[in-house]
Parts: structure tokens; C-alpha cells; sequence
């Protein structure tokens, strides 16, 4: 057996599946965006859950992200930042959606 013909024939099967894993990676969908993520979200609450304020630990543990690009993705999107001064519970930061005025 010639070593030459097996060596082009597997050079040639690793040539063919790096295209084709090429190929798979050019037509794979793309992932939605962070902010996508966030609307599509939103688009899913009811009004009193839209009006509902949210911690950082909710978005972590929902949206697997970083803290400091889920709160830049919020602030562009209209939450905005409170602090939660409510006696007989933790003073935490929460975020809540910009609500417009009637």
C-alpha cells in the first residue's frame, strides 16, 4: 500500500470537512442580541409585571449576561435604576421600566 495515496486521501477529508464546517457556520442562524433578548421578554409581561421592578439578580439569572452589559442594555432600552427604601427589607437596587405619562 502506497502511504502517499492515504495521506492525499485524508488531506483531502480534512480539507472537504473544514468547508463544509465553514459552510455550517456561515448559514447557522444568527443569536439574538442582548437587547433582543430583553424585548422579546418584555413583549411577554402583562401590564402589572411590566410595572414591576426587577434586580440585577433577576437579569443575571435570566439573561446569563454580565452586569455591566445587561445595565448598559437597560438603560439604552428605558429602565432606569431605583433604590428600594421599603422598611423590614433589604435597601437593594432594583430596575424598572420608564413608564410614560398619561
Amino acid at each position: 500500500m502506497d502511504v502517499n495515496l492515504y495521506r492525499e486521501g485524508y488531506l483531502e477529508y480534512l480539507q472537504r470537512r473544514r468547508r463544509e464546517r465553514e459552510d455550517e457556520r456561515r448559514n447557522a442562524p444568527k443569536p439574538k442580541t442582548l437587547s433582543e433578548q430583553i424585548q422579546e421578554w418584555e413583549s411577554t409581561l402583562s401590564p402589572a409585571e411590566r410595572r414591576a421592578a426587577y434586580s440585577m439578580e433577576f437579569f443575571r439569572y435570566r439573561f446569563g449576561e454580565t452586569p455591566q452589559k445587561l445595565g448598559l442594555t437597560l438603560f439604552a432600552l428605558g429602565w432606569r435604576r431605583r433604590r428600594r427604601w421599603e422598611t423590614g427589607t433589604p435597601h437593594c437596587r432594583v430596575w424598572q421600566k420608564k413608564t410614560e405619562p398619561l
